[in-house]
């Protein structure tokens, strides 16, 4: 994408997306409230970051959550003082950015006019706006994930660099949630599988980029803990929560146990002894349900609204992970959706927030598959697209009714 044609076009999407994410903090937030629950650690980490020069929450945790997010937050917080407006603009300038990067990204996938479809798409899609507005990782995470797709698909650059390039990205995406390491190690060892022109010395290139990054965080933990931890004292509490929640959910279990006040090394050892309890005393079938109801979550269109701008998206994508599992050029967003999928299945627990971060790999998946739907169907393909997005408003319009009605589906299915 060289002429100023289409540039102007996605920086005037970044500048509408921009709009978009300012007017949805400024009409939802709620000031102080943002800073309740999980938000509240990571003000508090961020403080005493800035107050303390340690990373420690109001409790004095220093291994709970991944660094990275808090770092942001601190970031902001040195520039303009404790504010959650600041750190609500900065994320909407990020988000805003990530659609212009999403866009480039499906112009290389998808053509110039599928790509600006796609930068608008992201625009107005809600799980890339409503994370904006709150004190929570899902954002930051979000655009990072774009940013490393828009490196792989848009940066023109020798294998060696991009490699790199695209390594310190999801280095930094990790430093935030940890969800996407298994990918990062897949697509290391895997590069010279996924693109033509690579070679191991590359995907070795991207790993140690990767690790990088990563590493200030496995020497500290190191320094204060006497020993390397990859991850945070939560990976374990989210592995026995993936399957207590929906366990608890079905009533299969009274209720799902938690640690109380011990020590941050002892709650990793709780959690992972309950989770090796659990696995022992419940039927396979059972375990098998609750990571089957982890999945469906993540997809459930409610949040608890209606999320049109998600669902109006669902066909395109799942014709692409269907149809186009050959395409060469998805290879890496069809590995980076299925293991993601796959370690939510047992991580984290029956969660429709986590589909945010993989927002990026949604859209441009559903470019590549609105492209082909309308090479097979022709003429048909704008009253098809039409009429599901006719649905979509009625289902909009109908919300309250409609989810009643899937409640009551689940509640025969499950």
């Amino acid at each position: 994408m060289t002429a100023a044609g289409p540039w102007r076009r996605l920086l005037a999407v970044g500048l509408l997306a921009l709009a978009v994410r300012v007017a949805f903090a400024l009409a939802t937030s709620q000031g102080a409230v943002e800073l309740q629950g999980d938000a509240g650690d990571y003000h508090h980490y961020a403080l005493n970051l800035l107050e303390k020069g340690s990373y420690e929450d109001a409790t004095g945790d220093r291994l709970f959550r991944m660094p990275g997010y808090a770092l942001f937050v601190a970031l902001v917080y040195a520039v303009s003082g404790p504010s959650v407006l600041a750190v609500q603009l900065a994320q909407c300038v990020l988000g805003a950015l990530a659609c212009v990067m999403i866009g480039l990204a499906a112009t290389r996938i998808s053509g110039e006019r599928w790509g600006l479809a796609c930068a608008l798409a992201a625009a107005a899609y809600l799980g890339l706006v409503e994370p904006c507005a709150r004190i929570l990782s899902e954002s930051f995470d979000s655009d990072l994930i774009a940013y490393a797709l828009a490196a792989w698909y848009a940066f023109d650059a020798g294998p060696g660099a991009k490699a790199a390039l695209v390594g310190a990205l999801l280095g930094a995406a990790c430093l935030v949630r940890p969800d996407l390491g298994l990918f990062a190690g897949a697509f290391g060892v895997l590069l010279p599988r996924l693109a033509p022109g690579y070679r191991l010395r590359h995907g070795a290139v991207l790993l140690a980029a990767f690790g990088a990054v990563l590493a200030p965080w496995v020497i500290r933990n190191t320094l204060v803990f006497g020993r390397p931890i990859l991850g945070s004292s939560q990976s374990e509490t989210g592995l026995y929560m993936g399957l207590a929640l929906p366990l608890e959910h079905f009533k299969d279990i009274p209720a799902s146990k938690r640690a109380g006040d011990i020590p941050e090394l002892e709650e990793k050892e709780f959690y992972a002894r309950e989770l090796g309890s659990l696995l022992r005393e419940t039927p396979p079938a059972k375990i098998v349900r609750a990571y089957a109801f982890n999945v469906a979550s993540m997809f459930y269109p409610f949040l608890p609204q209606y999320d049109w701008t998600y669902v109006l998206l669902v066909p395109f994508w799942l014709w692409a992970v269907a149809a186009l599992w050959r395409d060469e050029r998805l290879r890496v967003l069809h590995l980076l959706l299925g293991l993601y999928v796959f370690v939510h299945v047992f991580a984290g627990g029956p969660v429709s927030r986590y589909r945010q971060p993989i927002s990026a790999p949604l859209i441009l998946l559903a470019g590549a598959g609105a492209v082909d739907l309308s090479r097979r169907l022709g003429p048909a393909f704008p009253r098809w697209a039409g009429g599901w997005a006719a649905f979509n408003a009625f289902v909009w319009l109908a919300a309250p009714q409609v989810r009643q009605i899937v409640l009551r589906l689940k509640q025969l299915v499950w």
